[in-house]
């Protein structure tokens, strides 16, 4: 069972992440950026970035929780984690590993919606966007 400390605590840590990552792109060092990005989500799932734009959707939900329990708040997190990994690696001029991290997000954002857990306000906003980023890049 997760309790609702870890998820805490993993939610904070992706927060503070996702501000310093902000941070970095703002003055424009996206390989610190990127560094930053993929210590974490290594951290978090366990698993490299290049790993987990690998995985099918079943793979992915298989990390948003342990034990088979399936946490709103840690998908949320890691899709918010590769949406802005999908921006850096576009700013780096790597379109197919940003297109692969988005894709996740995107799953990510879909499986938090049907999930009756907790959704961010905005989340029709992120899926719409990284889907006409995907299109665009087709």
């Amino acid at each position: 069972m997760i309790t609702r400390d870890y998820i805490l605590r993993q939610v904070q840590q992706m927060v503070s992440v996702l501000a310093q990552v902000s941070l970095k792109c703002q003055a424009q060092e996206y390989h610190l950026a990127r560094d930053i990005l993929a210590q974490t989500i290594q951290e978090i799932t366990g698993l490299d970035p290049a790993r987990i734009r690998t995985l099918t959707l079943d793979e992915l939900l298989s990390v948003c929780g342990n034990d088979s329990e399936f946490s709103s708040e840690i998908a949320t997190g890691l899709a918010d984690l590769l949406r802005e990994d999908g921006f850096v690696q576009a700013e780096l001029g790597n379109q197919e590993t940003a297109k692969e991290s988005w894709k996740r997000a995107i799953w990510l954002y879909e499986a938090v919606s049907g999930s009756g857990g907790v959704v961010p306000m905005d989340l029709v906003q992120r899926l719409s966007r990284l889907t006409s980023l995907l299109q665009k890049g087709s």
